[in-house]
């Protein structure tokens, strides 16, 4: 599954690479690009966390409110490094901050040969263990729910079964008894 997902996050990086190339062409300043992002940022913005770096390794934009006080800094964020040097980056790192594992996908953006700047996504791979944790608890929940009726079930039939059954026995005793 995560090869999969790596893949999905590279195409999707390449397809935000040609929606910001014409910022980074432009060299238009961070705040500019960050209302950029702003206007096409998913609703679900926290996943997957997007960096718009320009050519010389400075952020620009990022996905993340968190990230505001970096815009401007250099990035040395993993396959940053690789896609300023013209080629296509993805995989997976720890991240430093919060210690879990991420995926992330870095594309350059060109301007002919000349690399003006660096799309990059990463995903949060504890997102996926969480969703994991929720499934098996549904699950478990589910099954739990499934056995208790089940048993409700089961000792209804059983009852139902039983009693017509008690009720030929009673007779046979009488009949045994000589009570007809």
């Amino acid at each position: 599954h995560l090869e999969r997902m790596r893949i999905d996050l590279t195409s999707q990086a390449i397809l935000m690479a040609h929606e910001f190339a014409p910022d980074l062409l432009a060299r238009k300043s961070p705040p500019e690009v960050q209302s950029h992002g702003a206007s096409h940022r998913p609703p679900n913005s926290d996943v997957p966390r997007g960096l718009v770096i320009d050519g010389q390794g400075g952020l620009l934009a990022s996905s993340r409110d968190g990230d505001r006080e970096l815009v401007g800094r250099r990035t040395a964020e993993p396959g940053v490094r690789e896609a300023l040097a013209g080629g296509e980056a993805s995989g997976a790192s720890s991240g430093a901050a919060t210690g879990r594992e991420a995926l992330y996908a870095a594309i350059p953006v060109r301007d002919g040969e000349r690399v003006v700047g660096v799309l990059r996504l990463s995903y949060d791979l504890g997102h996926v263990d969480d969703i994991k944790r929720q499934l098996r608890l549904t699950v478990f929940a589910g099954t739990a729910v499934a056995a208790l009726l089940l048993l409700g079930l089961s000792l209804w039939t059983a009852n139902t079964v039983a009693r017509p059954l008690r009720s030929v026995g009673q007779a046979a005793r009488q009949v045994a008894q000589g009570r007809f």
